[in-house]
């Protein structure tokens, strides 16, 4: 993979959360010693004492702060990255979360350009392009279609459109050269294993639970890109990224919850039952999110990690934390 220039100094917002993580992780594998990271987070004691692992790292600084608060750089960053947000606001006021995840970006561009910063790579989510339509096999970057501004479950991926044009314009203005990652589904050892994210919940069923459970029919097909391989795109992506453009990051390669599900069973927990919660479902309109990853494939990406490794990996990830955890 490419690397960052040594004495390379990176500002990292969302450094806590499992795209963060699986982000220091791959910079500390990588890096060594010569890249520099300063990580802004609410309470950097909270996370420190959650995930020892990064306290004593000498490279790593946290920065206590706020994406939505002003911010006075103590120095020059050579990139920044902006992973900051919450994807799943249930206990948020709506308007505060678009607010969040559009202000905030503009915030952090803000910072990126008084701190002089070269590069900004915003992650941003498949989410803003809406429903995937049943006659398209895969999603490219310049599909024109969008989340309905009539649904309240369209914020996420509204604001993030919102904070995608607001790069767009700090990129067309010249003070800083800009790239957006538009993230789908990913598995690694940091996906929260109680969310909305259907691979952390059933590796987490296959591990420590009786049963494998599988909402809905089984029947929704997504595709999953390992965590570290995703940290790699990511990274290329802020170094040779074309300025002002947008990639897909994930896997092209389909996959239903049931045969997920399966596979984690096959793998993992041969003895135990998949359980489908809702069978009367039907096919007719089942729910699609697969990415065109031609234009990662531009910039010499591709999947590195298949969908049996990544789930092997994953699962003795957890086991180690777990059982650190539990000394």
């Amino acid at each position: 993979m490419l690397k960052l220039p040594d004495n390379s100094k990176i500002f990292l917002t969302g450094g806590t959360g499992f795209l963060g993580r699986t982000l220091l992780d791959e910079l500390l594998a990588t890096h060594n010693d010569k890249v520099e990271i300063h990580i802004l987070c609410r309470d950097p004691d909270a996370f420190k004492a959650r995930y020892p692992s990064y306290a004593n790292q000498p490279t790593l600084r946290f920065l206590k702060g706020d994406i939505l608060h002003e911010l006075e750089p103590e120095c020059n960053y050579s990139h920044v990255i902006h992973a900051a947000a919450d994807t799943h606001a249930a206990s948020i006021n709506p308007v505060s979360w678009i607010k969040q995840i559009a202000f905030g970006t503009e915030n952090i561009l803000e910072f990126a350009v008084q701190a002089k910063a070269k590069r900004f790579l915003f992650l941003s989510s498949g989410a803003i392009y809406g429903p995937q339509p049943q006659t398209l096999s895969k999603i490219p970057e310049d599909f024109s279609g969008a989340p309905s501004t009539t649904s309240i479950n369209s914020i996420y991926g509204q604001a993030k459109r919102l904070a995608e044009q607001i790069c767009t314009s700090k990129n067309h203005s010249g003070q800083i050269e800009t790239v957006i990652a538009r993230c789908f589904a990913f598995g690694g050892k940091h996906v929260p294993l109680d969310g909305p994210y259907a691979f952390g919940n059933f590796i987490r069923d296959a591990l420590w639970r009786d049963k494998i459970v599988v909402q809905g029919d089984g029947s929704a097909t997504r595709s999953y890109l390992a965590g570290e391989d995703m940290a790699r795109w990511l990274l290329t992506m802020m170094l040779i990224g074309r300025a002002g453009e947008a990639y897909n990051v994930g896997s092209d390669q389909p996959v239903t919850m049931f045969e997920l599900a399966g596979k984690m069973r096959d793998l993992l927990a041969p003895n135990k039952e998949v359980v489908v919660e809702n069978r009367s479902g039907s096919n007719t309109h089942r729910s699609v999110y697969l990415p065109s990853i031609e234009k990662a494939g531009e910039l010499g990406l591709r999947p590195e990690i298949t969908l049996s490794e990544m789930i092997h990996k994953t699962a003795i990830g957890l086991k180690n934390m777990h059982a650190k955890n539990n000394a």
